[in-house]
């Protein structure tokens, strides 16, 4: 069974970083690109959206 202690030398040489494929990295980013434009976008779009006739004869 492996000490328990604690060693400097040892935690620096190895890699703290875990190992990702590029594709699945890619996708992870991708759909979060997605769901942070389809979340600021849609609702915005929604909001914004006005039908011509009430536009051309709204008065203030």
């Amino acid at each position: 069974m492996p000490p328990l202690s604690w060693s400097p030398g040892r935690a620096a040489a190895t890699n703290a970083a875990p190992t990702v494929l590029p594709r699945l990295y890619a996708t992870v980013v991708g759909a979060a690109a997605l769901l942070t434009l389809a979340a600021t976008a849609l609702p915005g779009r929604l909001a914004l959206r006005v039908r011509p006739m009430e536009a051309a004869t709204f008065r203030q």
